[in-house]
């Protein structure tokens, strides 16, 4: 199972980026869910990655992912207490951090070893590379 963290400031494409992501996968985003009922929820149905926004996660959802080896993306602005607990929890965690240039629409993708200047279409098939998903086209909705 895959376990990516993806930290920047409150500008630099998270959300989008999982909001992207879904229009090109089964993404179940646990943003909603969390917040109306605090608590985890299956997902229904074929799920290519489970995505939990603005920096929280819950363990029975690392814990469904390792039994259905699926991905898991943790968005947030680097609060390093919801970091460190994924390096607990997830010792091959693939860290990437984002910063956004608003002139050329560039974003920055920092992993640690490299620094990496891509598109948005750049950046969304990097992380669908890092975590195993082959995108498709989905019919609009």
């Amino acid at each position: 199972m895959k376990v990516i963290s993806i930290t920047g400031g409150p500008a630099s494409g998270k959300s989008f980026l999982i909001d992207l992501l879904s229009k090109h996968c089964n993404l179940y985003s646990l943003e909603g869910v969390i917040t109306r009922n605090d608590s985890w929820a299956v997902p229904l149905g074929k799920t290519d990655i489970v995505a939990f926004d603005h920096g929280f996660f819950d363990h029975k959802a690392i814990w469904w992912c390792e039994e259905n080896n699926c991905p898991l993306i943790v968005a947030g602005q680097g609060d390093e207490e919801v970091v460190e607990a994924l390096r607990l929890s997830c010792p091959e965690l693939i860290e990437l951090r984002l910063e956004r240039d608003f002139g050329t629409h560039i974003v920055q993708l920092h992993d640690g070893q490299q620094v990496l200047d891509l598109s948005v279409e750049g950046l969304m098939a990097k992380v669908f590379d890092l975590a195993g998903v082959k995108p498709v086209a989905k019919p609009a909705e």
